[in-house]
């Protein structure tokens, strides 16, 4: 399985890919892609591209590593910790599993990364055209 997650905040869509650590814990992990929302080839390009990112099997980071865990998203978004990043934010999870993606909108992302709304889940294939509507649909799916 891979797995991502986009943020959507003032406008812009963040994308960032996940990472299974060696001892089975989702970190975000490697760059994160911005477009406007509603840029549509963009976001699709961009979901694409963090689900190919997405990896398995990274150490788990030490205590002190943290912080760069989470720094490319904070600097992406333009926040300085992760409660500014959240405030006013919606949040998407993104599943890849034998080609079909999974985007999971979130409700109230503020409050410590919100709640799983699995009864709003959409399913589309990774090689759909349609790929970044879905998104926008999880999107507007967020409370």
């Amino acid at each position: 399985m891979k797995s991502a997650c986009a943020l959507l905040k003032n406008g812009k869509v963040y994308t960032q890919a996940f990472a299974g650590t060696d001892n089975v814990v989702w970190i975000s992990y490697g760059p994160v892609f911005v477009s406007d929302y509603g840029d549509i080839e963009a976001m699709t390009e961009h979901l694409r591209a963090a689900l190919e990112v997405s990896t398995q099997g990274v150490p788990y980071p030490k205590r002190d590593e943290w912080p760069l865990v989470q720094k490319p998203m904070l600097d992406a978004v333009g926040a300085k910790d992760w409660r500014a990043l959240a405030r006013g934010a919606k949040a998407v999870g993104i599943d890849l599993e034998d080609g079909v993606v999974t985007l999971s909108p979130s409700a109230n992302y503020e409050d410590e990364g919100g709640s799983d709304r699995s009864e709003k889940n959409i399913w589309v294939e990774f090689d759909s055209s349609a790929l970044g509507r879905r998104l926008l649909d999880a999107f507007e799916a967020c409370i």
